[in-house]
């Protein structure tokens, strides 16, 4: 286990959960193999040679690179900066002494999983499965989990031919992959696919709720603590649901459908169809408790009514808040203070999990976000990455980015990861 500290470099962060042995052993020999296995070196790119550990390093780096300066086709990057006005970059092009055509030999034939391996009914992401486990169970290793987790779907947008592609309207990504994933504040801890073959672990559960409760006991015997709890979309709340998660010493809460999810008819509130209806109806709140004390059921009405079950709280009232707005007549922002009920407010702050990781995957397709100790700005996202794509490429340039932030406070600026300094949760092993 990594032992970090505020003068880690990021590439370090990035080795505890894509490591250095799975590169420069599983992803160098599997990609070699499948060099082997497509005739390379005779048929097909004639003059290539096995692949080197700092060649498939410098490739993840470039895909890094990548995604924060992207160009339409990396090959772009070896044009001749002197014909072309918009691409060429001689630091990538002094990556491999033979230029774009190892660069194309790399990207024809890197394997993260055995090529010679079939897919199969029980194993359809077998391509891709170990370096999924790999990450997975890292993640499992080096992190502690906080007191309040996510659990949503995440799409992985997908454009090729795939039998298990879904077709999606509902996410920004689009059509792709879609996997159910427990997070902690933008971090990815679990996750499983949708068309994977899950074990039964509930016997009476549907195969959604199958899947959440197999991430579920996968945390519990990752982090021993109990009575974490699990935020939801009304996707996944149920009666039973909740149920199981507190059997498995979880609680959960979540905004929940009216019919077909046993939540008491007593607390559903129809839609007001008429404007005096509607002003009656807002504000109007409705609870009830399951006879077993451990579930409660309320709903408020809002814009429209909205339906909650949670597990965690044991009554519903409303709770004083502070926002600040822009006063238009003294041209100035001003506080204001307002209730919110204490179910939603716990909802609203730490739901969002799974849109935080997914946020931060598109910006520049990898997720990480660090922290400088004792400085108002934060390490960037695009800094973190930049990081570790010029470690990788064997192109460092950190130190001079952070002597240049040393120098311009006239103190050292120490950088630390942000779930470092998060009083729950955290990576394991750290100081």
């Amino acid at each position: 286990m990594a032992h970090l500290n505020a003068t880690s470099h990021p590439i370090e962060f990035f080795d505890m959960f894509i490591s250095e042995s799975f590169r420069h052993k599983t992803i160098l020999d599997h990609s070699n193999a499948n060099a082997w296995k497509n005739r390379a070196g005779s048929v097909v790119y004639p003059n290539c040679t096995p692949f080197l550990e700092d060649e498939i390093d410098k490739y993840i780096g470039l895909l890094i690179r990548n995604g924060l300066n992207p160009v339409p086709d990396m090959r772009l990057n070896w044009s001749n900066p002197l014909e072309s006005f918009v691409y060429g970059d001689e630091r990538v092009q002094r990556l491999f002494p033979r230029g774009v055509q190892r660069y194309k030999e790399l990207r024809a034939f890197i394997h993260v999983s055995d090529p010679y391996a079939k897919p199969a009914k029980d194993k359809p992401f077998i391509k891709i499965q170990d370096i999924i486990d790999h990450v997975i169970s890292n993640s499992k290793e080096n992190w502690v989990l906080g007191r309040y987790l996510s659990l949503d779907e995440i799409d992985i947008g997908f454009q090729g031919r795939f039998a298990h592609k879904d077709k999606i309207k509902y996410k920004g990504e689009g059509d792709g992959i879609l996997l159910d994933a427990i997070c902690d504040r933008g971090y990815f801890y679990v996750g499983h696919f949708r068309h994977s073959p899950c074990p039964i672990v509930e016997k009476n559960a549907s195969p959604l709720h199958n899947r959440c409760l197999y991430l579920v006991e996968q945390c519990n015997a990752a982090c021993p603590q109990t009575w974490n709890t699990l935020f939801f979309d009304n996707l996944f709340t149920s009666k039973n649901f909740m149920d199981w998660l507190y059997a498995r010493n979880r609680f959960g809460a979540g905004v929940c459908r009216t019919s077909g999810r046993g939540l008491p008819a007593c607390v559903v509130q129809d839609v007001a169809k008429k404007k005096a209806e509607l002003e009656a109806a807002v504000g109007t709140v409705k609870v009830a408790r399951s006879s077993d004390y451990k579930v409660l059921a309320f709903s408020v009405y809002d814009a429209k009514p909205v339906h909650f079950m949670t597990s965690l709280h044991t009554s519903v009232k409303h709770v004083e808040k502070t926002r600040q707005i822009f006063d238009a007549l003294a041209q100035q922002k001003v506080q204001i203070q307002y209730k919110r009920i204490n179910v939603i407010d716990d909802y609203n702050y730490n739901m969002n999990g799974v849109d935080r990781c997914d946020q931060m995957r598109n910006q520049y397709r990898y997720s990480a976000v660090c922290k400088k100790a004792n400085v108002e700005k934060p390490l960037s996202h695009r800094l973190f990455n930049e990081a570790v794509a010029s470690r990788l490429c064997n192109m460092e340039s950190f130190k001079a980015l952070r002597l240049s932030m040393a120098s311009s406070t006239g103190s050292k600026r120490e950088v630390v990861l942000l779930n470092c300094l998060a009083r729950n949760g955290g990576f394991r092993g750290t100081h």
